[in-house]
């Protein structure tokens, strides 16, 4: 697979960081202020790893885990860092990629990409 996979929680939330930098990044731009996002990886689980077998990222699933992240010393927090259970994520999504037609704009900038398969999609799985 040439493109990454995207799985994002419906339920639940991805562990991960935030911080306002300050740098030079384009010359031309100058110095700018920008919002920096990352988020927190791990080795994938079993669902995971077949379509992405590199990492997955850490995606908390209780209200008690987010406070964790969010609010415990780092020590603490980065316990969560770890696959969710085989069977805590479900495929809700895949197929064939559909590129919308190619404009000038995009050209320039996907020339060195060719379609392939539409990113498998996952959600967190319901209680039962």
């Amino acid at each position: 697979m040439d493109r990454p996979a995207s799985f994002w929680p419906t339920s639940g939330s991805s562990a991960g960081i935030w911080t306002r930098w300050t740098s030079v990044r384009k010359v031309k731009e100058g110095e700018t202020t920008n919002d920096i996002f990352a988020f927190l990886t791990t080795e994938p689980n079993a669902l995971v790893h077949a379509y992405h077998p590199k990492a997955m990222p850490v995606i908390l699933t209780t209200q008690e885990e987010i406070d964790i992240w969010m609010m415990a010393p780092a020590l603490e927090a980065l316990r969560l860092q770890r696959p969710l259970a085989d069977d805590a994520l479900i495929v809700v999504a895949k197929g064939e990629k559909q590129d919308p037609p190619a404009t000038p704009e995009t050209r320039a900038v996907d020339t060195a990409r060719t379609p392939t398969a539409q990113p498998t999609l996952w959600e967190v799985a319901p209680e039962e």
